[in-house]
C-alpha cells in the first residue's frame, strides 16, 4: 500500500471520529487532535502543490471537532485523488495504454 493511501484512510478515520463525537462535545480531545495535526503536516509534505491542503489549518489550541472533520476530509479527498492519478501513470507505463 502506497503512503498516500495509508494516510487518506487515517484520515478518513479521523473524521469519522469527529463525526461521531461532535454530538458530544464540541473540543477534540488532544490525542484524536494530535493525530489530526500529525496527517495535517505529513499531507502539506506529500502534497506541496495542492492548494487546497495546504491552507488548511487546525486552531493553535483546542481544536473543535468540526474543524478537524473538514480538515481530514479534504486531506481524504486530496490524498484519494492523488493516490489514484499515481496508479493510473503505474498502469499506464506497465501496459502502454491508457485509462478511460
Amino acid at each position: 500500500m502506497s503512503d498516500l493511501f495509508d494516510l487518506a484512510t487515517q484520515a478518513r478515520e479521523v473524521a469519522e471520529t469527529a463525526k461521531d463525537a461532535m454530538g458530544h462535545s464540541l473540543v477534540a480531545d488532544k490525542t484524536t487532535e494530535t493525530l489530526a495535526r500529525t496527517i495535517l503536516e505529513e499531507a502539506k509534505r506529500l502534497l506541496p502543490q495542492d492548494r487546497i491542503v495546504n491552507s488548511l489549518t487546525l486552531p493553535p489550541e483546542d481544536a473543535g471537532w468540526v474543524s478537524i472533520r473538514s480538515a481530514m476530509q479534504a486531506v481524504a479527498k486530496a490524498l484519494t485523488s492523488k493516490n489514484l492519478a499515481a496508479a493510473k501513470a503505474r498502469n499506464v507505463r506497465r501496459s502502454g495504454t491508457k485509462w478511460s
